[in-house]
């Protein structure tokens, strides 16, 4: 009876762990240059984070230690993996510029904008070791959560497989990927209050923007697929910045 609650208390960490090894999977393909297949691991990540906290309050088998873990898990997935493809998108553009380019002749100026890439590892380790901490963050997030960041950035390479595009002209220039970058990284430590597609109940009237979140987002998938997460993720940080004005007008201090 003992091995088998440890066994079940345990399910959740495993589906942690698997969230690790995908983000990890996803480096690797980045090395093989198969950026595409990388990509594609974060959205698995992102599955396993979702099942290991529903299965620990289905199961009741939250811990410390899983809250521990699955922080360090989400700081591969979506803290080094979308850094990763954010420095494989600033090579392909020096590469661009100078087909002979390679990183170890790099100057100190390419060197610097390959760098950049490193902000979003960098903010997301802060974002997660503010969100164990922030009391405030039980049940809604302050700060767009590292997966949301990691999910945008894993959009980039599909828009750039479209090669003609509007999208895929704009992200092969450095001063629109940079900026892009930062801002994200700036995003995900700031103090915006954020929308959580977690319910307290129902009623249409008092999760009118999670609702209507969720509307446009099948929409835009359906219609864009991947490369609709830009402007879904555009809606969803906007729809943030209204339902928390809302509140404060409903709600004042």
């Amino acid at each position: 009876m003992f091995i088998k609650s440890k066994v079940i208390q345990n399910i959740p960490n495993l589906l942690t762990i698997l969230n690790l090894v995908s983000g990890a999977i996803g480096v690797f393909f980045i090395f093989q240059d198969k950026i595409i297949w990388a990509c594609y691991m974060i959205y698995i990540a992102g599955l396993f984070d979702f099942l290991d906290g529903f299965v620990a309050r289905l199961l009741k088998a939250s811990s410390d230690i899983g809250k521990q873990l699955d922080s360090l898990a989400d700081m591969i997935s979506f803290g080094l993996l979308p850094a990763a493809i954010i420095y494989y998108i600033i090579k392909l553009i020096l590469i661009q510029a100078n087909p002979g380019f390679t990183v170890m002749d790099a100057s100190l100026t390419e060197i610097l904008l390959l760098g950049t890439s490193f902000f979003i590892l960098a903010f997301s380790a802060l974002r997660l070791a503010k969100f164990n901490i922030d009391t405030r963050q039980n049940f809604g997030f302050i700060g767009v959560p590292t997966p949301s960041t990691a999910i945008l950035i894993s959009s980039f390479p599909f828009i750039l497989s479209k090669v003609d595009s509007l999208g895929a002209h704009l992200l092969m220039k450095l001063y629109i990927i940079i900026p892009v970058t930062l801002l994200l990284s700036f995003l995900m430590v700031s103090e915006i209050p954020m929308i959580s597609m977690k319910f307290k109940n129902f009623k249409f009237s008092e999760n009118l923007y999670k609702y209507l979140l969720i509307i446009i987002s099948i929409i835009g998938i359906l219609i864009g697929g991947i490369t609709a997460i830009p402007f879904i993720f555009v809606v969803y940080l906007a729809f943030s910045i209204f339902e928390s004005h809302s509140s404060k007008k409903k709600y004042p201090a």
